[in-house]
């Protein structure tokens, strides 16, 4: 869970999302902050970060979720003992929960998982979770 100045963080950016999500290069202005349990559960954010802890690991999955069609882009960057970095698209839509994405990590000397996500309808949003 994030502390309350971690989560009160924020960033602003302007950034031009070109054809991959079929925008025809639309600005979007966002503003992107840590994430807290009223960031995930808002029901614009169809991404989510679960995180299931078991003994020296760390598993980091991405849930997608939409109750209407919706196309998203994603990344996830995971960092600690040693990093790595996942992007997708993909288009949500029916209700059905879906796994896009699963990272382990060793919890030894702290990590970061920073999700990143541009959707269809002009959300845009980061959450993060562990020692960001």
């Amino acid at each position: 869970m994030m502390d309350s100045a971690n989560a009160s963080k924020s960033v602003s950016f302007v950034r031009l999302i070109g054809p991959i999500l079929g925008l025809s290069g639309v600005a979007l202005a966002a503003s992107i902050g840590s994430a807290s349990e009223a960031d995930m559960s808002d029901p614009k954010h169809v991404l989510q970060l679960h995180v299931d802890e078991s003994g020296d690991t760390a598993e980091i999955i991405v849930i997608g979720q939409s109750e209407v069609p919706v196309r998203v882009r994603y990344t996830l960057n995971v960092t600690g003992s040693s990093s790595t970095s996942h992007a997708g698209r993909t288009s949500l839509s029916g209700g059905a929960s879906q796994t896009l994405s699963r990272v382990k990590i060793n919890k030894d000397g702290g990590w970061c998982a920073k999700l990143d996500v541009e959707q269809s309808d002009g959300t845009s949003y980061r959450l993060t979770e562990g020692d960001c």
